[in-house]
């Protein structure tokens, strides 16, 4: 009896310390030297203060795992912060289609994102011969209704097929408004809203 009380506290200690061991090891890869997705080989030196895009962000640092350089990223902020201020003037009911998640928190509302991320490789999203395909284009209509949603705007860090991959041409009216931003307005008098 009493050996396998001192093998039962040999065992807790062990799974204990295998624990702490596991924990400190990805507290330092993943949290400490960013060792995770796409910021793994990013120069954080690089970064900037988020603070320039809104001061919202004070006391944070802004960083893309595609701008490599300072005049990259400060680009980007410009780009970000331009594109802020027109949809802000727009007073509808929109939907953005990015990977740029804090417009919600820049616009003081919500973005209507169906999705919180568009991979870049078509993995994320039904393609036409797919059998979800169906199932995502009835989602995608059930959210715009549901939201009633009037326009909604594709940046250019993600594809816009996100979007006309599963709308008709006759339920989308595009605009070009920059080399970073179009807009399409949404027709639901078009066959796709027929009856959802």
């Amino acid at each position: 009896m009493n050996q396998k009380i001192k093998y039962k506290k040999h065992i807790i200690i062990l799974l204990i310390s295998f624990c702490i061991f596991v924990t400190l090891k990805y507290n330092q890869r993943f949290n400490i030297e960013r060792k995770f997705h796409e910021l793994n080989n990013v120069d954080f030196n690089n970064s900037i203060d988020a603070e320039l895009i809104d001061t919202k962000f004070k006391g944070l640092k802004w960083i893309t795992p595609e701008k490599k350089s300072k005049k990259k990223l400060q680009e980007e902020i410009e780009t970000i912060k331009k594109i802020k201020k027109i949809l802000k003037q727009d007073d509808r009911k929109k939907m953005l289609i990015s990977n740029y998640s804090i417009f919600s928190v820049l616009l003081d509302e919500s973005t209507n994102s169906p999705t919180r991320w568009y991979p870049g490789d078509s993995t994320g999203f039904p393609k036409t011969s797919d059998k979800s395909f169906k199932i995502y284009k009835n989602f995608l209509i059930k959210h715009i209704k549901k939201k009633k949603i009037e326009v909604a705007y594709v940046i250019s860090d993600v594809r816009e097929d996100n979007l006309v991959n599963y709308l008709s041409p006759e339920c989308l009216e595009k605009t070009i408004i920059s080399k970073d931003l179009t807009s399409y307005l949404i027709n639901k008098n078009c066959d796709d809203f027929d009856g959802k």
